[in-house]
Parts: C-alpha cells; sequence; structure tokens
C-alpha cells in the first residue's frame, strides 16, 4: 500500500462517518434474534458491576442499542472497513463500534479530539494518536496502554502563537468561552464587571458548540460568536479544554472557574501553572498586566502542545509507517 494510499485513509467524508450510518431495514433472521437477546442479557448482568444511576442506565441503554445496530449493520455488509478512526473513546457509540472493530478484527486508530482526566477510560486501541505528553501520562496512570501511541500535534505551530508573550496593551477587548452548562446570573454578573472596566474595551460570548441561540436571549447588546474570533483578545475560560486550542494561537486565557458547576480545576492547568486562575471581583482590575505567560511558561506549555518544537515530525513519520505495514499485512490475509 502507497504512502497516498495510507493518507487518503485519514480524509474526512461523511460517507465514511459511522454516525451517518443507514439503518438498513430486513428482517432478522434466528440468529440475529439470539444475538440480541444473549446482549440484553449480559447487559442486566453488567448492572450488578456499576453503580446505577440515571446517567449510567441512559449509557447503557443507548450502548447496548448502538452495540446491536452496528453488530446487525456489519454482519449484513458485504465487506468491512481497512481501518477505524476514532475521535472519542468514552462516548456509546464510539464504545460499540471499537467492540464490533475488534469483533471483525478491523485495525483501530484513535485520535485524541480534547484533553484528558483521570475519569477517562484506558486506551486499548491498536493505535493511538494522542495531542501531548500530558496526555500520555495521564492515560499511562489509568491503565496499561495497548497498542502503540504517537504524540503528534493537531497543527504546526501557529504563526501567531509567538505573540502569547509580548507585554499586553492597556486597554483589551475580552471573549467570554463558555461551557455548555453555564451558570446565568454568573454570566451576567461576569459581563456587567467588564462592562464596568474602563480598561476593557468590549466584552463578547463564544458559545459553546452544543449551546443553542435561544440559550442567550437573557443578553443584551453582547454578540454571541459561533467560532473563534479572529480579532486579538484575552479569553475568560471556565473548565474547558478549549484552553489549550486557545493558548495554541497566541490568545492569553484567564480560568475563571465560577462559570458553571463543574469541578473547578477539572483538567488541572491551574494545578500545572499552564493557565492562571482569576476571580469575578478582579475583573474590575487590568489582570492581564501580570507576567505570566512568559519563557518560563513556554517550557510547561510543551508538555501540553508538541507543535512548540518540531519532535512530533518523527512520531508522524513513524504512524504512517506502522499504518501502512499493518493494512499489507491485512490484505495479504484477505
Amino acid at each position: 500500500m502507497t504512502r497516498t494510499e495510507v493518507a487518503g485513509l485519514f480524509e474526512y467524508e461523511k460517507e465514511k462517518n459511522i454516525s451517518f450510518y443507514p439503518t438498513r431495514k430486513g428482517k432478522n433472521n434466528f440468529f440475529h434474534v439470539v444475538v440480541r437477546l444473549f446482549f440484553y442479557f449480559c447487559c442486566l448482568v453488567y448492572l450488578c458491576r456499576i453503580k446505577v444511576n440515571p446517567t449510567s442506565l441512559r449509557f447503557l441503554v443507548r450502548f447496548a442499542t448502538a452495540y446491536y445496530r452496528l453488530f446487525i449493520y456489519f454482519d449484513r455488509s458485504k465487506g468491512k472497513p481497512k481501518v477505524s478512526i476514532f475521535a472519542n473513546d468514552h462516548t456509546d457509540i464510539s464504545v460499540a463500534l471499537s467492540m464490533i472493530m475488534q469483533l471483525h478484527g478491523v485495525p483501530r486508530v484513535y485520535v485524541q479530539h480534547a484533553e484528558v482526566t483521570q475519569d477517562f477510560p484506558g486506551l486499548d486501541f491498536e493505535y493511538s494518536v494522542l495531542r501531548n505528553e500530558k496526555s500520555l501520562k495521564i492515560y499511562a496512570s489509568i491503565a496499561d496502554i495497548g497498542g502503540s501511541t504517537y504524540v503528534i500535534p493537531r497543527e504546526k505551530k501557529a504563526a501567531s502563537f509567538e505573540k502569547i508573550t509580548h507585554v499586553p496593551p492597556v486597554k483589551v477587548d475580552v471573549v467570554i468561552y463558555l461551557s455548555s452548562n453555564f451558570i446565568q446570573k454568573k454570566v451576567e454578573e461576569v459581563i456587567s464587571c467588564c462592562q464596568l472596566n474602563p480598561d476593557i474595551k468590549s466584552v463578547a460570548i463564544k458559545k459553546h458548540p452544543r449551546s443553542q441561540d435561544g440559550d442567550f436571549s437573557f443578553l443584551d447588546d453582547v454578540f454571541v460568536h459561533d467560532v473563534v474570533p479572529e480579532f486579538d483578545h484575552i479569553a475568560l475560560v471556565p473548565n474547558s479544554s478549549v484552553v489549550i486550542d486557545l493558548l495554541h494561537y497566541g490568545i492569553k486565557a484567564y480560568q475563571l472557574f465560577e462559570l458553571d458547576h463543574i469541578r473547578e480545576d477539572y483538567y488541572g492547568f491551574v494545578r500545572e501553572m499552564v493557565t492562571p486562575e482569576i476571580h469575578i471581583d478582579e475583573l474590575k482590575t487590568s489582570f492581564w498586566n501580570v507576567n505570566f505567560y512568559n519563557e518560563s511558561w513556554l517550557e510547561r506549555f510543551e508538555a501540553y502542545d508538541p507543535s512548540v518544537s518540531d519532535h512530533w515530525e518523527k512520531s508522524l513519520i513513524q504512524l504512517k509507517n506502522d499504518v501502512a505495514k499493518q493494512l499489507t499485512i491485512s490484505k495479504n490475509f484477505c
């Protein structure tokens, strides 16, 4: 298999996204009925091993449904994928698909899409492409890692990254990056404080992808962005891994945990001195003038963003070679 063919496997096409797989209708045979009954029996047994609550029960039901539908879908399919790629390792359909791919002997590539914590499951993919060394250490502390791992950034170092260590201006624009379960009263308070600060030129909202426009109907004269604004600004961020993406582009981020109910410093960015924490009462001051984003910060940040150097390029070459070798082996056995 050529390098071009391998590279093509990683090009996105909606038709190859299992989230949009067709629900083929057809009469289930006796084998399918037996599988369904057996699988749901296993789920009932599994209930005895977990802490049952609305969240865990909902996940188990969704997982069971997804697993059965995917099992039938691939059982009826004439062919199977050469490789399967995952951007998530813990949602119902991702876990179900991963198990189905294992069942069919299809190599699995996990491409980490966001930061992780100790609450995540262990890695058991054949190939895991991780965002940074910090994620690799966290996964290694959760459980023994199965398969090969590669630390590769999502993008090369941004041209705008270097400006993060520059001296900030006297007056700034502020954008609040909300999580999907923000506290409305706190958002209103933060906006009011920013508007009263003479050194803050403007304040806007960057909504979470899962938020709806109607969620912000309580705002007056505050612009709500769907994407990260292109103009220079500083970011107020609650618990969100978007912090790393913002820092990658040279946008100074300040963590304001009072904006939501998520456990404080969930990702540990403040503890690891990757971001500074501020409180609402500090919004009346020029909090951005503290010398936090400096040369020593760059050394700490490299653990979260390997694009700061070029060491990751060797891992990318190794990944392509390993996947190509695996696909050649699979092809020979077909």
